[in-house]
């Protein structure tokens, strides 16, 4: 019981930071829908972009733009994953890990992906922008192709985090409810698809899942 209550404490620790993440990865796809203007759609509208003439400058700038809020959005995701695997390491999650080990040093590449993040929601030195480990987070996409073909990958590793912690295959409850949760699923696949969704919280899927067996 008491090993069982520790699992339980870890769990309500670890789900407030994997409900954010939640929360930044929406943010993501929210900027990242009909944000991106392709070149084909441009019309040589006025962008506003005070000094910039219209034209392909303003594409970029406008694209470079959103780019790096998703840098930012995505650096957000990242610091919730780790804050995840120090509350438990049952959440690290080895593709994701050898994703950014494969990145060359990940200590400067992320460092590079938080400087950027600081230069997103504060107010700081446009020195911020040619820290050495912003440039090496610049370098290592371009080899990868390019800083929004990097965050495309680590924002569909994100949610694939996000589908096994769901699915089961990384535990963030203890495994006595993952097996409840199993049950359910069989017995009520309606109540998954809810809980998926958001509809219901965990707490609400167990007691339906007891409403169900004693009725």
């Amino acid at each position: 019981m008491a090993v069982e209550q520790a699992h339980l404490n870890v769990t309500f620790r670890a789900m407030p930071v994997f409900s954010t993440m939640r929360s930044n990865l929406a943010m993501v796809d929210a900027f990242l829908r009909r944000s991106i203007i392709e070149e084909h759609n441009y019309r040589s509208e006025d962008l506003g972009f005070l000094g910039i003439a219209s034209g392909e400058l303003h594409i970029q700038t406008h694209n470079r733009s959103v780019t790096l809020v998703i840098v930012a959005l995505l650096y957000q995701c990242l610091e919730n994953y780790f804050d995840l695997t120090r509350i438990s390491s049952r959440l690290e999650d080895p593709e994701l890990q050898n994703y950014l080990n494969r990145l060359g040093s990940n200590r400067r590449f992320l460092d590079g992906m938080k400087k950027v993040r600081h230069g997103v929601f504060h107010v700081r030195s446009l020195r911020s922008w040619r820290r050495p480990s912003v440039r090496y987070f610049e370098e290592v996409c371009d080899k990868r192709g390019g800083v929004l073909a990097v965050m495309m990958e680590l924002r569909g590793l994100l949610y694939d985090f996000t589908e096994k912690v769901f699915l089961g295959e990384l535990r963030i409850w203890p495994d006595s409810v993952h097996e409840e949760m199993e049950r359910l699923e069989r017995a009520r696949p309606d109540l998954i698809e809810k809980l998926e969704s958001g509809e219901i919280d965990i707490t609400e899927f167990l007691e339906t899942g007891v409403e169900t067996d004693n009725g």
